[in-house]
């Protein structure tokens, strides 16, 4: 090959492997069940689907990522170089979504007001702020 045929000009179009605009991020989720458990029907049992969806959800992601993730052997599927290298990075977004999705649930819980309390002064000092200091 030739070093200057392996350039780019600034008028070429470089093909990238995954076109985000079509990429199924639940094909990803079905993948990264199966690398888990490394059983297509664990896996299915773990999503509560088929074993086929599974089957069918791992070859529509190595579609769109233009990659090999598991060799189909005649009883089972094995993770490939790739598959296992996809797996570790698609298991880190898994880990930040469930860590975004933790960080909103706390934001919503998050104090939203304060509230203005009246009562008799016997009842706040023994009951209210009984309670709220471990007063007698």
């Amino acid at each position: 090959m030739d070093v200057s045929s392996a350039s780019f000009t600034a008028t070429q179009v470089v093909d990238f492997p995954v076109d985000s605009t079509r990429f199924d991020w639940e094909n990803l989720r079905y993948f990264i069940a199966f690398a888990r458990i490394r059983s297509l029907a664990a896996a299915a049992r773990s999503l509560n689907v088929e074993h086929a969806t599974v089957s069918r959800r791992i070859a529509a992601l190595e579609t769109a990522l233009k990659v090999r993730l598991v060799d189909r052997r005649s009883h089972r599927y094995e993770l490939t170089e790739n598959g296992e290298r996809i797996a570790q990075l698609g298991n880190r977004m898994q880990e930040t979504a469930c860590a975004l999705s933790r960080a909103v649930c706390a934001i919503r819980t998050e104090k939203v007001a304060d509230i203005t309390l009246s009562a008799p002064p016997h009842l706040t000092t023994h009951f209210i702020a009984g309670r709220e200091y471990g007063l007698p």
